[in-house]
Formats: C-alpha cells, sequence, structure tokens
C-alpha cells in the first residue's frame, strides 16, 4: 500500500505510476490524481498543446504515422470510429483520394467491379484477385485470346457465370472489347466455332 501525497488516500501500489528516480519506484501522486490535474492542465492549454503536437508531427511524419499505426492495431474498434468520423468531415478529400487510386490502379477497380458482379450473378468460386487481373494479359503475351490482336484488354469469362461460371483465374481470358462485345455471353467454343465459320 502506498499514501497519495495529494489525495491522502491509501492505495495499492498498482494505483501509481512508474518512477524510476525515487526510491520505491513509484510516483507519489495516484493515476487518479494525476488524470484529474491533467485535465486541468489540458483544458487550460489545448491550444498552445495541440499547436506543439501538430509541429511534432510535422517534424516527425515517420514517427508519427508508426504511432498511430501501433495505436489501431492495440485499438481496433476506435480506430474504425475514427476512421468513419473523418470521412464524414472530408468528403471531398475522401471522394478525391479514391479517384486518384482509381486512376493509378485501374486493375484493382476493375477486379472488384467483376467481383461484384460476380457474386450477384451466384459464383460459387469468386477469387479472382486484382494482382491476377493485372498479369493475366502478360499469359497471352498481350494479345486477345479469341482475334489474337494487340489491343486494350479486357477480362472475359470462358464460361459465362450467368451460365455456371466461375469467377477464377482458370475461367478468365483476356479480350479485345470488340470480341468481347461479340462474345456476349456465348461459351467460349461457341464463339470460336461460329467466328471461324464466318472467316
Amino acid at each position: 500500500m502506498k499514501q497519495c501525497r495529494r489525495c491522502l488516500a491509501e492505495k495499492p501500489e498498482s494505483e501509481f505510476f512508474a518512477a524510476r528516480g525515487n526510491r520505491d519506484g513509484l510516483q507519489t501522486w495516484c493515476k487518479a490524481c494525476k488524470k484529474e490535474h491533467w485535465l486541468a492542465w489540458y483544458a487550460e492549454h489545448k491550444d498552445a498543446y495541440m499547436a506543439r503536437c501538430a509541429e511534432w508531427a510535422r517534424r516527425n511524419p515517420e514517427k508519427c504515422r508508426a504511432m498511430k499505426r501501433r495505436y489501431y492495431r492495440a485499438h481496433p474498434e476506435q480506430g474504425r470510429k475514427e476512421c468513419a468520423k473523418f470521412r464524414l468531415r472530408h468528403p471531398e478529400y475522401i471522394r478525391r483520394k479514391k479517384q486518384e487510386w482509381a486512376k493509378a490502379h485501374p486493375e484493382s477497380g476493375q477486379a472488384k467491379l467483376l467481383r461484384r458482379r460476380a457474386r450477384i450473378a451466384g459464383a460459387e468460386i469468386n477469387d479472382l484477385t486484382p494482382w491476377m487481373v493485372k498479369r493475366l494479359p502478360a499469359l497471352f503475351r498481350n494479345k486477345c485470346a479469341y482475334c489474337g490482336r494487340e489491343l486494350k484488354l479486357e477480362v472475359d469469362h470462358v464460361v459465362p457465370v450467368r451460365k455456371g461460371g466461375n469467377h477464377t483465374l482458370g475461367n478468365v481470358a483476356p479480350a479485345c472489347r470488340r470480341c468481347n462485345v461479340r462474345k456476349s455471353d456465348k461459351p467460349a467454343p461457341e464463339f470460336w466455332w461460329k467466328r471461324a465459320s464466318r472467316i
């Protein structure tokens, strides 16, 4: 037990913060008194304290980010609440950042749209990732799987999702816009046969 010098109450040692310089290794004020004192000081010096914190964060951006990451890992629920508040306060900033990210990562936006469509269509397997979408053309030497031309490519389902196909790497192929539109929801073998009969 230890007596707090501020409230003079006898409290367990666990109710005191550590202090290496003191003989018993504990601070003289209990945690409750320290908190009360800190809140009173903060209310009186809030603006100066916030300005000092902002200046420190500006000078030490990496340390600030690391501290935030550690805090949000330890308090995930609080982190989600803070993120939700930030999105409500800054909708224009969030919208601009989303647009910038979508322009920088077009394959991720396409993959997200395809996964949503596959989910709505009821695909049993829905595991095509943005990484797979980005590297799919390279598997076909950056050429359309149907006509062999080097054009801007889209992801096409060999067996359409509407007809029981899965949204997975084994059921997709890169296709140019023209072939993708002409194929529509036909299975690939049927499209190839019709295309060959026209040649």
